[in-house]
């Protein structure tokens, strides 16, 4: 995936871009961004706290795979 910011959207590798605010559908889960220190790095998961804008301190993390996230409906 790669971010276009000429149109603000996320470009997948297959599929067409989904601009910020879409719809989109993917398989994953949520996870507290502090969890992701284990995983990813703190670095990863000091940017992913930044996003966590709930009460519960949660991002959604999809599955990383080409077909994992594309546009949806709804």
């Amino acid at each position: 995936m790669s971010w276009d910011a000429t149109t603000n959207a996320v470009v997948p590798v297959t599929g067409q871009p989904m601009p910020v605010g879409a719809v989109v559908r993917g398989g994953g889960g949520y996870y507290r961004a502090d969890d992701l220190d284990r995983w990813l790095g703190s670095e990863a998961a000091t940017m992913a706290a930044r996003c966590a804008d709930n009460a519960y301190g949660e991002i959604a993390v999809v599955n990383n795979y080409d077909t994992g996230i594309a546009l949806g409906s709804g």
